[in-house]
């Protein structure tokens, strides 16, 4: 039903448009027996979800932070190829060695920058945009739980990250129906 609507929407706009092209602004628009189409949205209220600020910054932030998986897995493969040239040609080809542990170097810098690309979104939606929704709830949770096994910097931030976050709790489950998702 929905994507009947928007086609019947559709329709009606490029008839519009045409009409009016032709006869001018003043040009009375046919609706061919209707008295209005209604925009496929027009049964959403305008404060759903889709257009809750911060969202767009928490997905992203959310994506993001596989960045320094694929850094980790960039410097495997890097160190992976260093050594199978050590063991190929010995220690006599400095050069190739170099360029194997640049290419791991490079895979694992590009990782922490978009990982801390996705933290600093995170933290606009979170603390500038005050996005809640109960999934953004779960993640941080885990988010904080995977701080706390970096010793001892990331200790300190995954306690204060979860103690913050589970005495806000009360916020992310009450969100009205038309913001759960």
């Amino acid at each position: 039903m929905a994507q009947l609507t928007t086609l019947l929407f559709g329709i009606q706009q490029v008839i519009n448009f045409g009409t009016t092209r032709k006869l001018g602004k003043n040009a009375p628009h046919r609706n061919f027996h209707c008295q209005h189409w209604p925009h496929p949205n027009d049964h959403l209220p305008h404060t759903t979800m889709n257009h809750q600020p911060g969202k767009t910054l928490a997905l992203i932030g959310a994506w993001l932070q596989i960045g320094p998986v694929f850094g980790l897995l960039g410097t495997v493969y890097g160190m992976v190829c260093a050594f199978q040239d050590i063991e190929a040609s010995g220690m006599g080809n400095p050069e190739a060695l170099a360029n194997n542990i640049s290419i791991a170097i490079t895979t694992t810098a590009m990782g922490l920058i978009m990982g801390l690309i996705g933290l600093i979104f995170l933290a606009i939606a979170f603390f500038h945009s005050s996005y809640r929704a109960p999934w953004f709830f779960k993640f941080l949770i885990v988010f904080a739980i995977f701080w706390l096994i970096h010793f001892p910097i990331g200790t300190i931030i995954g306690v204060l990250l979860l103690v913050y976050i589970i005495s806000k709790k009360a916020e992310f489950h009450s969100q009205p129906p038309e913001f759960r998702t």
